[in-house]
């Protein structure tokens, strides 16, 4: 819930930056106090509450920087961005603590000063940069005009539901697997004989001749060799033979389920959108070549992009029209160059040694001409006075001038120096312990329960190597993919998280069983246990040195904002 405070003037609408350029800042630096309510003595006052989420609320402005206002809708989206899951380079999950509701908008005031800052001076007119938001500019009127065309369109629930089923659907089955395929026909054959699968599981496993393996699997996840089989089987139903690296199996579908998942069916309905959305455009597409277009089909059959003569640099200054366009400067043979050289950014040279561009003319003339049409559309509906239009601009302008103040006027000023990094190193090294280590002995089997009956028989004191060699249900180590483990070291970090689970909480001289995803089951041993450790500054001095930075480009960031501040008016109604 947020309260909101003061009363000020409505202005115009600033649409909320792009969460990456949230992510930068949030990164770098801590909250520093920005503004002050405007709550001068003797001013009547307001106050009112405002549940996240009331879209009546969502151009309110909770803040102002001068005339711009910061909106409901600005911090609740920041808000948002600030608290998704994070990964580090690794692609592990970070675990930290979300930032408050203060922290978010203080943190977005900063922004905002600085993008005013440069705006203010000028970067806004940078050559580079000009070019960069032009360029923008015509993508984000076709995306918004997209868009607009998606606006309105309900879907029926017959359709919404055959796009959800197929999303959602999981296969409960039962799997016996068998390492030779002569077991596999065997058993296909009473199947056939018309024996029942159940009863002929079990005296397979009783023979421990197979292993069984029941799960229930999104659709999306079936081994393709296994998807296939079950095209068109009905619960009940045992598939033939299912040949895998692994072996063979026979797999009984024992149902299908269609689970209830509320963000899957807010995607099937916004899918069903979009692919009503592909067909409207694809028949305003059609409508709009018949009104505006004629093809030059003669010139267009006769190029040759690959011709040594006269070169494919000759034909970039070629003037000859493909298409006219009613109003609009017609797509020339020069265009249709050059979109092939961007298309083939990393040479054009290796491009027409393959024949590759006579090939995508076509297409590329087509995609050339549905991007000026659009256009040309969209501009006579007026797309590009529409407020979702300026807003997506202003955010995209807004993000990129954020960069540049950056790189021009603040990174310039962040200096490190290695003493400062190694007082660093001992403040924080304890928070970078290295991975426990554990050597690790192994000995796979065919099912489940022969490797419990290996366990109990370690428990009594059998030797572990007799068993590795003698016992019953032994896995081939002959077979593919095998993993066994010969008691080396190994840091706990390396292994799959399903592994890592199994091995929670070991000690030297555990016993563990682990069941691989191929149906196999493995017996751990824990000889040794290294604990984890100081890492050292050489391991640890790039890490620290990327967040250290972080931290003292997030302090300048505080320093230039606080400064910008002395030349703005900025008033906060929100009592956070």
């Amino acid at each position: 819930m947020l309260k909101v405070t003061g009363r000020r003037k409505s202005t115009v609408f600033l649409g909320s930056l792009p969460a990456l350029l949230f992510f930068i800042v949030m990164a770098c630096f801590q909250a520093a106090p920005l503004a002050a309510s405007d709550d001068a003595p003797g001013r009547e006052m307001i106050s009112l509450k405002v549940p996240l989420g009331a879209e009546r609320f969502m151009d309110f402005p909770i803040a102002m920087i001068g005339d711009d206002p910061v909106t409901f809708r600005d911090f609740e989206n920041n808000l948002k961005a600030s608290r998704k899951e994070m990964e580090d380079e690794e692609g592990n999950k970070i675990k930290k603590e979300p930032p408050t509701e203060k922290e978010v908008l203080e943190r977005m005031l900063t922004i905002k000063l600085i993008v005013k800052e440069a705006r203010e001076i000028g970067l806004l007119e940078v050559p580079e940069l000009k070019m960069m938001f032009e360029v923008n500019r015509k993508a984000a009127l076709r995306e918004q005009f997209m868009q607009d065309l998606e606006k309105g369109y309900r879907a029926g629930a017959a359709e919404v539901e055959k796009i959800y089923k197929e999303a959602v659907k999981e296969y409960k089955l039962k799997a016996i697997h068998f390492r030779k395929e002569e077991d596999a026909s065997n058993m296909a054959g009473e199947l056939k004989e018309g024996k029942n699968f159940d009863e002929l599981v079990n005296k397979y496993l009783a023979e421990e001749i197979g292993s069984l393996k029941e799960e229930t699997i999104p659709a999306d996840q079936l081994q393709p060799e296994v998807a296939k089989a079950l095209t068109g089987m009905n619960p009940g139903e045992v598939s033939s033979i299912v040949k895998l690296d692994s072996g063979f199996v026979l797999v009984k579908l024992v149902e299908v389920l269609y689970p209830e998942i509320a963000e899957a069916r807010e995607w099937a309905s916004r899918e069903a959108a979009r692919l009503h959305q592909t067909g409207s455009v694809s028949d305003l597409y059609s409508d709009l070549v018949k009104k505006y277009a004629k093809f030059h089909t003669k010139t267009m059959n006769k190029l040759d992009f690959e011709a040594k003569k006269p070169g494919f640099n000759s034909l970039l200054k070629d003037k000859r029209v493909l298409v006219e366009i009613k109003g609009e400067e017609p797509i020339t043979v020069g265009d249709l160059a050059y979109a092939m050289k961007q298309e083939h950014f990393h040479g054009i040279d290796l491009a027409i040694e393959r024949k590759r561009l006579n090939k995508s003319k076509v297409e590329l003339l087509e995609q050339i001409l549905f991007k000026r049409l659009m256009r040309k559309e969209a501009l006579r509906r007026g797309v590009d006075k529409s407020e979702p239009y300026m807003a997506r601009v202003r955010a995209y302008e807004d993000s990129i001038l954020f960069g540049a103040y950056v790189e021009k006027f603040v990174r310039p000023e962040v200096r490190l120096t290695e003493e400062e990094l190694k007082a660093y190193y001992e403040k924080y090294a304890d928070e970078y312990p290295k991975s426990a280590r554990a050597a690790i002995a192994s000995i796979p089997f065919v099912n489940e329960s022969a490797a419990n009956q290996a366990l109990e028989k370690l428990g009594a004191g059998t030797d572990f190597i007799w068993i590795s060699e003698h016992a019953e249900g032994l896995v081939d180590k002959n077979e593919p993919d095998l993993l066994i483990f010969r008691g080396d070291f190994f840091s706990l970090q390396k292994f799959p998280p399903k592994l890592q689970k199994v091995l929670e909480g070991i000690k030297p001289g555990d016993y563990r069983i682990y069941g691989d995803d191929k149906g196999r089951f493995h017996v751990l041993h824990v000889r040794e246990m290294v604990q984890p450790e100081k890492s050292s500054y050489e391991e640890l001095r790039d890490k620290l040195l990327k967040r250290l930075y972080e931290e003292k480009l997030g302090d300048e960031l505080t320093r230039v904002a606080d400064k910008i501040k002395e030349n703005f008016e900025v008033v906060v109604y929100a009592d956070l």
